[in-house]
């Protein structure tokens, strides 16, 4: 999915007696079970009357799912570092790689700025544990390659 499924009416209006409208708070589609959607779907699907008596103002729904094909990109990065009592930090390695699952459409939009990998030194850490502080919207992180790195500091 690329993005939210729509279902139009959003709201129905519902009518009849006070005691058979009075406990609703929700209206059901009918069950439609979908599988291996390659493209955007539209189809229109049944409301549930909560019972005889109560009327709706529409007896369908319809919904759009928005689908696209998605990708594996790789990119490697320089480790952006935070100081610990301006000591200067060497990491080991400097680089890492983010791999990352977009849409084909977005593919050729992402670069290097696209993203930012983190670390702060902590006195006590053995290893400094590498996090993304830029991504862009729509992507999914797969993995960051290390996920921590090595360090020393310099005298």
């Amino acid at each position: 999915m690329s993005g939210k499924i729509k279902t139009e009416p959003d709201s129905v209006l519902i009518s009849g007696d006070k005691a058979g409208i009075d406990s609703i708070t929700q209206i059901f589609t009918a069950e439609k079970e979908l599988s291996n959607l390659d493209k955007n779907s539209r189809f229109t699907i049944p409301l549930q009357k909560p019972s005889p008596a109560v009327f709706l103002s529409s007896e369908n729904a319809i919904i759009t799912i928005p689908v696209q094909e998605y990708t594996e990109g790789k990119i490697t990065l320089p480790v952006n570092v935070q100081m610990l009592n301006g000591k200067k930090i060497v990491l080991l390695p400097q680089n890492a790689d983010v791999i990352y699952q977009v849409t084909l459409q977005n593919f050729q939009q992402l670069s290097p700025d696209s993203f930012t990998i983190s670390t702060t030194a902590l006195p006590q850490s053995k290893k400094l544990k590498l996090s993304l502080t830029k991504i862009p919207s729509g992507i999914k992180v797969i993995s960051i390659i290390p996920p921590a790195v090595d360090y020393y500091f310099v005298k």
